[in-house]
This record gives C-alpha cells, structure tokens and sequence, in this order.
C-alpha cells in the first residue's frame, strides 16, 4: 500500500510475466508501463487471503466509475469470475479488459524501451502536478447476501 499512496508518482514497469505478489506490486503503482503481449496473473479464489490486497484493488477499480443508483453486482461478479477461473492476461488489450490495467497505463511496444518509457512518464506526472493519493472512504459493498451468491456461482 506504500506504493499506491507514494508521495511521488510510483511507475512499475514488469518485464516479463507478473504472478501472485509481482501482480499485486504491480497494480499498486500509481501507473504500470507495459508491453504489449505479456502475461499478467492474478490469483486464484484459494489463495484470496494471501492475495487480498490485490483482489480488492481489481474491485475498486470494477466499481470507481459506477453510478450512485447503479447495481454493483454485475461488475463485482465480473471480477469474482476473473479471480475464480484463474484468468490471465495474454495481451496488454486484454489486461486493460480483465482491469489489470487502466485505460492510464502506457503501452511500450519496443521491450528496450520499458524502463525509458516508465521514468519518461513519471516525470511526466510530476511536471503535470502529481498529488499524493488519499486512502479511500467511500467504498460501496453489497454485504452478506451478494458475498453468498459469488460464492455459490463457484462451489
């Protein structure tokens, strides 16, 4: 969590494939350079509580744009399948699809180029007036009941 409320702008730029805890340091950062077909994986319904950190940042992200009166479930199902069929990324395209990436993130399509691009793009951020992140207070949960659902869809 370090990484994601950084009083400078953290770019992660993986090269190679992203697994388990390099995933989860891997979206924390406040952008992620990244190549266009390398594998980024999240972790499976199994191993939730070592990787929940992660699991919940791919659930801020389905619900951050949502509408006030909107049903939340679709989108928190969306994810729920994401985590619970061990789904990766075989594409950046497909990254930014599954929520592993934001539409934010940079695409460097030249691997000699990833760690340039990263640090060109942090001091982009700052030159742009990069502020701190502040933890969020606002985040909706369904409660009990969509839990229960979920969790029957993958029993």
């Amino acid at each position: 969590m370090n990484l994601r409320y950084s009083a400078k702008p953290v770019v992660v730029a993986p090269q190679g494939m992203a697994l388990g805890g390099g995933c989860e340091i891997t979206m924390h950062g406040t952008r992620r350079g990244r190549q266009p077909s390398r594998y980024r994986a999240r972790r499976s319904w199994s191993r939730l509580d070592t990787g929940r950190w992660w699991c919940e940042e791919l659930v801020l992200r389905a619900v951050e744009d949502a509408t006030p009166d909107e049903d939340l479930f679709p989108r928190i199902r969306k994810v729920s399948e994401t985590i619970a069929m061990a789904r990766v990324s075989t594409s950046a395209v497909e990254a930014r699809e599954l929520g592993f990436l934001r539409e934010t993130d940079p695409i460097t399509m030249n691997r000699d180029r990833l760690i340039e691009d990263a640090k060109q793009t942090a001091l982009a951020m700052v030159r742009e007036g990069y502020t701190q992140p502040h933890q969020r207070t606002d985040i909706p949960v369904l409660g009990v009941p969509a839990l229960s659902a979920i969790s029957l869809r993958f029993i």
